[in-house]
């Protein structure tokens, strides 16, 4: 059981749970505590579902269901165990929560968009200003100078393979994960105002728009169920959608700008190495560039008809 508990695999668990007949105050128990660590892990359907038939909590069943977005269960619950109550008490505070979350998300969404708009444009800047910087160029010019000095050095008992003790070594071993996810984000990155930064900023819009493919399905489920609710939720669920159809435009705007005029004049220029009597061509960067991301169709959206 404890295996089971540990996998968050709730099934198997109250199966065997029952079969050992371990009663119903610590079924209940049991029940309290598995639908706390799926509410945890945003797993809000499961919870509902132990709360309900373990816990034997419609209250906290209700307010699960209100958490992931499922108000049409919220509401069959509270029909089924006959409690109107909780309609008013948890279903509709719970429901401008979500619409206020959502809201929260989209202006992240927001300024992240426009952040990396300006910074593209930076470095679309830069790349006509000095290509051979922007797509990493190396420098010809340094590959016929001797770099020997008459400085001698010392003999040393190390190899290439010698592991020296270092304090560094044994820092990087205790590197948290928390600093290895922000250096591998770092990394992803690229390098600050070459292609790779700007690769980067095209593959977190992609990302970008199945985020907001998701918040758009999430608010559509949202929306079918608050239109009949009362005149607040009504209200705060136009502007929630008003607000997700401009920023679908801005999006599609930069998206459209961005990928259609990729290829600009830099991008049919060669690039001339310095000190060098050639010219060496340089080939397009669209290898590195992601495809171009598609807007999903707008099913979510619910028509003017359909609100009061």
């Amino acid at each position: 059981m404890q295996a089971y508990e540990k996998a968050h695999a709730w099934r198997p668990l109250f199966n065997l749970a029952l079969e050992h007949d371990l009663g119903e105050e610590k079924i209940k128990e049991l029940g309290y505590k598995v639908a706390e660590n799926l509410c945890t892990r945003k797993r809000w359907v499961d919870a509902a579902i132990v709360y309900r038939d373990y816990a034997e909590d419609v209250s906290e069943a209700v307010r699960a269901y209100t958490n992931g977005n499922e108000l049409s269960d919220a509401l069959r619950l509270v029909t089924k165990t006959k409690k109107r109550e909780l309609v008013r008490d948890i279903i509709y505070p719970g429901a401008l929560d979500l619409v206020s979350q959502m809201f929260e998300d989209l202006e992240e969404m927001e300024a992240q968009l426009q952040k990396q708009a300006s910074r593209l444009k930076e470095l679309r800047q830069n790349k006509l200003e000095n290509p051979n910087a922007f797509f990493g160029v190396e420098d010809l010019s340094l590959h016929n100078v001797d770099v020997t000095t008459d400085v001698s050095t010392p003999i040393s008992t190390f190899t290439r393979y010698t592991v020296a003790p270092t304090s560094t070594s044994r820092s990087v071993s205790k590197r948290t994960s928390r600093s290895k996810r922000k250096l591998d984000m770092k990394n992803a990155a690229g390098r600050r105002g070459t292609v790779e930064e700007e690769s980067y900023i095209l593959a977190s819009w992609v990302k970008l728009v199945s985020r907001l493919s998701g918040l758009q399905n999430e608010a559509g489920k949202l929306f079918r169920s608050i239109r009949f609710f009362e005149e607040e939720h009504i209200l705060e669920g136009k502007k929630l959608q008003v607000f997700l159809l401009e920023f679908e435009e801005s999006l599609k705007t930069v998206i459209d700008e961005v990928w259609d005029n990729a290829i600009t004049d830099c991008d049919k220029q060669t690039v001339e190495p310095p000190d060098a009597s050639t010219t060496v061509p340089r080939e397009q960067d669209t290898t590195s560039r992601p495809a171009k991301p598609t807007l999903g169709p707008r099913t979510w959206v619910l028509q003017d008809q359909f609100w009061p």
